[in-house]
């Protein structure tokens, strides 16, 4: 069975849907009297077709089981059904505005000793073979038995189509908002009430709009090619796996290929499709140093060399809170506004450092508890931050040096 079958949609492309309706249309529609006559290049019943046999670039055979078809050499993998009657419906009526005089010229002449495509029909015993050559404007040299026609290049769309086309490529298809888990690379992303965290290798919020636009990314996978899995030995495999409600997908990434455990084939697909392996744990944390709301807090102390600056809120989750500095009271614009660029304060970079700490806030919140960030010298640029005791990241030290300067400055 096809790993598709424990996919939540199949989706089919728009374009391909769009030129495929157009192929039927053609085959189907009903004879215009007032076009030029067309000349019957083959005609046969399509319904007593049991295999069709592409060879040229990308060569394939695919085989009538029922009212199914497999595809030889990938019997594991879907064969999308519409496509493949299709085919062989526009193998067995094939339709000319012309017939080529060949009259001392060479097959070669027209591509078609060494076709672009040969397609070989087969009725149960009785075969039909068919050879496309080099194109002529909008139409193709077509050779059926020993006569070279004009065929027009949409007629010939399902038998120049690659091989890919016929199978079901889906590798991946969701919907992002479904997932309520990924890991990957060490990296393990959890969706909860209070939107994306990360829990592994850092303990904080993630930024919800790169989780979510990661996993747009993430939500149509398609293959460029599909092959056994025993043919994909190179390169060290990373493990992703993905949570949708009470369904896990788990699948390795080795280079380019996407491994499912229990599927027969490896998918291999575009640079791009892979992407997200790229996005590092930094990348998708929320970067704000001391992301607190001002209704969560009930004081603030700054500590540095110069003193201390201790900021008190009364009533911070009311309506109507007041704001004191050193115990006097500040005006609601002035404090707010301050404390709006104590919140845009964010980190620049990972990296720690121990040492001697240049510069402290404590934000004290309603619940009593103390969320102590420190600011440790790493270098001319930059401090090196400690929250609660961890550090994992480093800001910009005049970021530091001007919040503190603010503080130090709000009037009173």
């Amino acid at each position: 069975m096809s790993i598709k079958g424990i996919i939540i949609k199949t989706v089919l492309g728009l374009l391909a849907v769009a030129i495929l309706a157009g192929s039927i249309y053609q085959l189907l529609k009903p004879a215009d009297d007032s076009a030029e006559e067309y000349i019957d290049v083959y005609s046969a019943d399509a319904e007593k077709v049991v295999e069709v046999e592409i060879k040229g670039e990308d060569s394939y055979t695919l085989v009538k089981t029922g009212e199914e078809w497999v595809m030889e050499g990938v019997e594991g993998v879907k064969v999308n059904k519409t496509f493949a009657d299709t085919l062989v419906k526009s193998l067995c009526n094939i339709q000319s505005p012309m017939k080529v005089d060949t009259f001392g010229v060479k097959l070669a002449d027209y591509g078609l000793e060494e076709p672009l495509v040969t397609a070989t029909l087969d009725f149960g015993g009785k075969k039909k073979s068919i050879s496309v050559g080099n194109p002529s404007g909008e139409y193709y040299y077509l050779k059926a038995d020993s006569d070279v026609y004009l065929v027009s290049a949409p007629d010939l769309y399902m038998v120049m189509l690659d091989k890919i086309k016929y199978l079901d490529d889906t590798v991946l298809s969701m919907y992002a908002d479904s997932v309520t888990s990924l890991s990957y690379n060490g990296i393990v992303l959890e969706k909860g009430e209070n939107g994306w965290a990360m829990t592994a290798p850092y303990k904080m919020q993630a930024d919800n709009d790169k989780v979510k636009a990661m996993l747009e990314e993430m939500s149509d996978i398609v293959a460029e090619e599909i092959v056994k899995k025993d043919e994909v030995t190179d390169g060290e495999p990373v493990s992703v796996a993905l949570v949708l409600g009470d369904m896990v997908i788990a699948f390795d990434v080795n280079g380019s290929y996407i491994l499912f455990e229990h599927a027969e084939y490896a998918y291999k697909v575009a640079e791009s499709e892979l992407a997200f392996l790229t996005v590092s744990a930094f990348d998708l944390v929320q970067k704000y140093v001391a992301p607190i709301a001002i209704n969560e807090v009930k004081s603030v102390k700054f500590t540095s060399n110069e003193g201390v600056i201790d900021f008190t809120i009364d009533s911070p989750d009311s309506d109507a809170p007041v704001f004191y500095k050193n115990g006097v009271e500040v005006t609601d614009v002035l404090f707010r506004d301050f404390y709006q660029k104590l919140m845009s304060l964010t980190f620049t970079r990972e990296g720690a450092v121990s040492g001697v700490v240049e510069y402290s806030i404590a934000f004290t919140k309603t619940d009593d508890s103390v969320y102590m960030v420190q600011f440790l010298p790493i270098s001319e640029s930059e401090y090196a931050v400690d929250i609660n005791g961890v550090k994992n990241f480093v800001v910009n030290k005049k970021n530091v040096k001007d919040i503190f300067e603010a503080a130090k400055n709000l009037k009173v």
